[in-house]
């Protein structure tokens, strides 16, 4: 079989009839194609729609395991200083919707310290100019693997945003579960990010 961006006959009819396999059984016997050539080569025909068992593929968390201690404090910070929501990062309507949870905080030596416990995430600088105030710094992390991760030793530990992080927690797990091939959020996702969307908005302050 070559290789290429040109697909053979004989590499389109093997993706047709297999399509139903594994994913990592597919990439051994289209041994010349990468696995995104495969997905994106599924989509273009169609196979996607036909239901192929290809599930998403994430990286592990780097999120470490936290002590009591920490989790009550960051669990704390957040609580006060933090926001746990579902982003959208296109201009559609639902587009393409992501786990976050950030820290503001005006003490950049309090976030890296925080940053450096957690073992994700990173922290820049938010300027507020014109204003008579201090510069804020931003903490965050959108990894979906991170967020499931880090949320799962926190949930017990908040206070005021325990409804929050039950729902980007359930978030991540459709996430995580979803085909690899689908960039489209599904109906149950779409009523999560609208649920933690609105829990933010009451928290407004006006």
């Amino acid at each position: 079989m070559a290789g290429g961006n040109f697909w053979t006959k004989e590499e389109v009819e093997i993706l047709t009839k297999e399509y139903h396999k594994p994913l990592e059984d597919l990439r051994k016997l289209l041994s010349n194609r990468t696995r995104d050539a495969i997905i994106h080569k599924a989509i273009r025909l169609n196979q996607h729609k036909i239901g192929a068992p290809w599930k998403v593929h994430l990286k592990p968390s780097n999120v470490r395991q936290l002590s009591e201690f920490w989790r009550g404090y960051i669990a704390g910070i957040i609580d006060g200083e933090g926001t746990i929501t579902i982003s959208k990062f296109t201009k559609s309507q639902h587009g393409m919707l992501h786990p976050k949870i950030s820290i503001g905080n005006t003490n950049l030596n309090c976030l890296k310290k925080i940053e450096e416990v957690i073992g994700s995430g990173h922290t820049t600088l938010h300027e507020r100019r014109g204003r008579p105030w201090k510069d804020c710094w931003e903490w965050k992390t959108s990894s979906v693997t991170d967020v499931k991760t880090l949320l799962t030793q926190l949930k017990d530990a908040f206070f005021i945003k325990r409804e929050q992080a039950s729902l980007v927690l359930k978030f991540c797990e459709l996430y995580v579960s979803r085909p690899c091939y689908s960039s489209e959020p599904t109906s149950e996702m779409i009523q999560l990010y609208e649920g933690v969307k609105e829990l933010n908005r009451r928290g407004q302050t006006s």
